[in-house]
């Protein structure tokens, strides 16, 4: 088994335990209340910080390890495998996203977002998996929008482009902690 242990982060601290510093706090806080007052369908220009805090994903584990080991039935020469094909399911769907997100084809952005989403939760990365979820349902929104026959806003356009950024440095942190379980269940 891993080393995962439980999904929900201490107080004070993200899921994978590292300092949550209290100004991100009330941020996401404050975040939260000025979300619950906009519409849906109107994203302000926001950083990929607030998006983060605003997402609540540092609540959520990078990798989550003993679903990871369950999957493979503690194989993690099976694992390893399955992260092989994840790796090469990334590199194409988030290209595909890049260049639906330039075309402004939401609906594709969409449903490659959706992929990822199902490839990453088969490997227990949950906030990869959690970010993509968002990324599919902002593109169904956005797809929603044109199809009523309403201009998408730059300010929405915006909010994608920090998803797919955000999405970017999830990638390379999963990695990172992937290969660290992999080291210690080596040992």
């Amino acid at each position: 088994m891993g080393c995962g242990g439980s999904t929900e982060a201490q107080p004070n601290q993200t899921a994978d335990g590292h300092p949550l510093n209290e100004e991100a706090g009330n941020k996401q806080s404050k975040l939260n209340d000025e979300a619950a007052k906009q519409p849906t369908n109107e994203a302000a220009k926001l950083t990929k910080e607030e998006v983060y805090v605003s997402a609540n994903l540092a609540s959520i584990q990078t990798l989550d390890e003993d679903m990871a080991s369950e999957q493979v039935s503690d194989d993690m020469e099976i694992l390893q495998e399955l992260h092989t094909m994840v790796r090469e399911q990334y590199k194409t769907s988030y290209n595909e996203i890049k260049q639906a997100y330039k075309k402004g084809d939401y609906a594709r952005v969409a449903s490659s977002a959706h992929a990822l989403k199902g490839a990453m939760s088969s490997l227990g990365a949950n906030r990869f998996a959690k970010l993509s979820g968002l990324l599919e349902n902002y593109g169904r929104e956005l797809q929603a929008i044109i199809k009523a026959g309403t201009p998408v806003t730059e300010d929405q356009t915006h909010l994608v482009s920090i998803y797919i950024a955000l999405m970017a440095g999830e990638w390379q942190e999963y990695l990172t902690v992937f290969q660290d379980f992999i080291k210690r269940t080596a040992n």
